[in-house]
């Protein structure tokens, strides 16, 4: 639970940011505040006090059993009923729920291309808090994603951290003219004709908030508050997350939040970057 607080008002109500940021606990979540034209929402913690649902779904390595894990009283990922369900084994992700009232769920029923969130009794963390994991201790990550419905995505804000420089995608969109691949590393123009605007040498491997916007045939990609580049773009339909369904695309990393939105969410950005920041502690 995050203990980081300050002071503000939303909606007309004067509240702490220790409620904004603390995942839950009865304090108003992130989503009971920002939540007008949300598309999808992923999470390790809860962002929507009206959410009633689990955090993800798990498959044990054990017997392949599968149990929801929803969330402890502080609105965190349940890890108690993580372990206590996995015991010593291997955690895979199955179902990562849409905590946006949609029900467009990243679900991978394929075990060889499932990540995981425990690797031999120990959780997945970075910085402190759970994190669904593609790496190579586990299965190829090249080949794992979870699979949506199209998701609109307009303005969209995405937490993770890649251990090293390579390739792979956070998430996978593409439009009518051209196949676009945004991860908050780089920014591909996939068709052939127009170039990468954001170079190899850009590719962060350090702890990233990256906040990506398409407005007005303009994509721009905003990494830790600071914009990384932009160009241009028709408006993104996500097919998938933390990779692609195609043999190599998926990305090597620990994803603990992704959030779309399909209205143009500027007006509310910075607090909603300050509050996923607050949470994870991504950035000074």
């Amino acid at each position: 639970m995050s203990t980081g607080i300050g002071i503000g008002i939303a909606g007309g109500v004067f509240q702490t940011r220790a409620g904004l940021a603390s995942g839950g606990g009865g304090g108003t979540l992130l989503l009971d505040l920002y939540g007008s034209g949300i598309e999808a929402a992923y999470s390790v913690r809860k962002l929507s006090s009206s959410y009633a649902g689990s955090s993800i779904r798990v498959r044990r390595s054990s017997d392949n059993s599968e149990q929801d894990i929803g969330f402890d009283v502080d609105g965190d990922l349940d890890t108690s009923a993580l372990t206590t369900f996995v015991g010593a084994n291997d955690g895979y992700v199955v179902k990562w729920y849409d905590q946006s009232g949609s029900s467009n769920d990243g679900v991978q029923t394929n075990s060889s291309l499932q990540g995981h969130i425990v690797a031999g009794g120990v959780i997945s963390t970075h910085s402190g808090k759970p994190a669904v994991t593609q790496s190579s201790a586990i299965g190829n990550p090249g080949n794992q994603f979870l699979d949506v419905s199209s998701i609109s995505a307009v303005h969209n804000f995405i937490v993770f951290q890649q251990p090293a420089a390579g390739g792979g995608r956070a998430y996978y969109a593409e439009s009518a003219s051209k196949a676009l691949k945004l991860d908050g590393f780089r920014i591909d123009y996939e068709d052939g004709v127009n170039p990468r605007i954001d170079g190899v040498a850009n590719i962060r491997t350090d702890y990233v908030l990256s906040e990506v916007k398409s407005l007005s045939g303009t994509v721009t990609s905003i990494i830790n508050g600071s914009t990384d580049a932009s160009g241009t773009a028709n408006t993104l339909g996500v097919e998938a997350l933390m990779g692609y369904p195609t043999a190599g695309g998926g990305i090597i990393a620990l994803m603990q939040e992704m959030i779309f939105f399909s209205a143009d969410k500027s007006s509310d950005a910075t607090a909603i970057s300050t509050d996923i920041n607050t949470y994870y502690s991504i950035y000074p």
